[in-house]
């Protein structure tokens, strides 16, 4: 964990709980390696910064419920006196200290159950704290993220916003997401954010693999939920560098937001394949496997044009899309009833009139469109030649 102090780098690893800082201010500060952080306690479960300028040490002496502060402007001033503003208190809790984050003017504190709040009240006692929430801990001690005066997490079985109060965060895809998660692999659940398109990201590992390989994203501004696969260890948001970078399982680091492809396709003909639909230079990097570089994709729930007995049948599609010939290909997916086994259709083009011919039939179906290489693209309306059958 790193945090800043003024210009001063200070960081925890929880392999030994110390703290560790680094001046860059000093003499070859690149020949000169982070130093134990002097009288600060030790195995600690997290640290940071508060706006008043006072090292929070969260966990602190090994005392999972523990919070100790250093004296402000002080890294090395932890034993509270008279004359000075370090101090400590214990949270009433039956979890233990997991992370901290400022959000807006108060720091929040997150347990393995529950949420608190620290608020600077000034001497003698010059931080009080408060419990937010029960039963909404985090799920990682890097499952949270802060945005502005607000804080989003992942708990055990749902996603929680702090916004001045705690408060589920309803989500679409929390099925999905929760029934299929590798509950050993926790601790690597972590939180990332995309300033530059309002959304908090989710990254886990799926319930048959050991590594991260999922995420789930929330988009703040619009309230809209998305998932994927995809496998980055770490991520770290625009700032210092123009665009987000993230690491990957194979060690290789990646830059994202790139500017789509300028190139043009190599053929005119509807793909039917992965590589013919990535056009080789233009595969979507994944950070899995070299043969399969996935799909960007976008897909309906399941749809159904009324009870009993109806058959839906699908003939023409019309879609109002800017890829041009061959630029993207959609699927249906359908089942006789909602038990039955999932039958998918051949890929169809979706060409630049917008029209498209196709055959599908059942009483369920779901509408998948893909795009499996780099470009631009957007779908406004889609509308369908729909019919109401028979059984026959």
């Amino acid at each position: 964990m790193f945090d800043t102090f003024g210009q001063i780098l200070v960081s925890l690893s929880t392999s030994d709980g110390k703290i560790y800082s680094w001046d860059p201010s000093v003499t070859d500060p690149t020949g000169t390696t982070a130093a134990v952080v002097t009288n600060a306690p030790t195995s600690n479960s997290a640290i940071l910064v508060s706006k008043e300028r006072h090292l929070f040490a969260l966990g602190a002496g090994g005392d999972p419920r523990k919070v100790q502060w250093s004296d402000s402007e002080s890294l090395t001033t932890w034993t509270p006196t008279a004359t000075n503003q370090a101090g400590s208190f214990t949270l009433e809790t039956q979890g233990e200290i997991l992370n901290a984050k400022s959000v807006g003017s108060r720091i929040i504190v997150w347990t393995s159950t529950d949420v608190h709040a620290i608020d600077h009240v000034g001497v003698p006692f010059v931080y009080g704290r408060q419990k937010l929430a029960d039963a909404c801990g985090a799920i990682s001690n890097k499952a949270m993220a802060s945005v502005g005066d607000k804080a989003f997490w992942m708990s055990k079985g749902g996603f929680f916003v702090y916004q001045g109060s705690v408060q589920p965060l309803p989500s679409t895809v929390s099925d999905y997401v929760f029934s299929d998660i590798n509950h050993v692999q926790d601790s690597k659940i972590y939180a990332s954010v995309n300033s530059a398109f309002f959304e908090v990201t989710w990254w886990y590992t799926s319930a048959d693999a050991s590594e991260i390989d999922r995420y789930v994203t929330y988009n703040y501004q619009e309230g809209w939920w998305s998932i994927g696969k995809l496998t980055r260890t770490a991520w770290q948001d625009a700032g210092v560098y123009s665009d987000p970078v993230a690491l990957a399982d194979d060690n290789i680091l990646y830059s994202h937001e790139q500017s789509a492809s300028s190139s043009g396709r190599t053929t005119d003909s509807i793909a039917t394949s992965l590589s013919e639909l990535s056009d080789f230079d233009r595969n979507l990097v994944t950070g899995g496997s070299t043969s399969d570089p996935g799909l960007c994709f976008a897909e309906t729930g399941a749809m159904e044009i009324g009870d009993g007995q109806n058959i839906t049948n699908i003939t023409q599609m019309i879609t109002d899309q800017t890829s041009g010939d061959s630029g993207l290909r959609f699927k249906f997916k359908t089942r006789p009833n909602p038990n039955s086994s999932e039958t998918e259709s051949s890929s169809l083009e979706v060409a630049s009139d917008g029209y498209t011919d196709c055959r599908v039939q059942g009483r369920q179906f779901v509408w998948r469109l893909e795009s499996g290489f780099d470009q631009d693209w957007e779908v406004g309306t889609i509308r369908a030649l729909i019919v109401s059958g028979g059984a026959r």
